[in-house]
């Protein structure tokens, strides 16, 4: 979440150790981290990734996009928390929104509010939990 800590990679790597396989250096861009932004990308258990980018002001993130993507790339969910200025592009949450897959959207302005999914570790709970449900069906 926003104004949180940054990420602890080890911790969360040893914490859910079912989901992710590994934690690679640098996001979708293939720019590695500094020491104003954390870029990561998760490889895990079912062969989709997450690109990690946080943004850090003053050891605090200040602003994040965690984007979840199948092994060849294609989105699944982008979580993400850049404010938009324009009110058609706002959700309820703002700046907190995520973005479906393409295939999804009726148009550019399709973001959903979210309530719950603002740091990382909650995201990889709702990643066990989809994995999970993909499962047994």
């Amino acid at each position: 979440m926003i104004g949180n800590p940054p990420t602890n990679f080890s911790f969360l790597q040893r914490d859910n150790g079912d989901v992710i396989l590994d934690v690679r250096e640098g996001d979708s861009t293939s720019r590695a981290s500094t020491m104003y932004a954390q870029r990561k990308t998760l490889l895990l258990v079912d062969g989709s990734k997450l690109f990690v980018h946080e943004r850090l002001e003053k050891n605090r993130i200040d602003f994040y996009q965690y984007d979840w993507v199948t092994a060849n790339d294609k989105s699944i969910l982008k979580f993400h928390s850049e404010p938009h200025e324009d009110v058609d592009y706002q959700t309820a949450t703002e700046p907190h929104h995520i973005h479906p897959p393409e295939a999804a959207k009726l148009t550019n302005k399709d973001r959903l509010a979210n309530r719950y999914h603002q740091d990382l570790f909650s995201i990889i709970e709702f990643i066990r939990l989809h994995i999970l449900a993909k499962s047994v069906t």
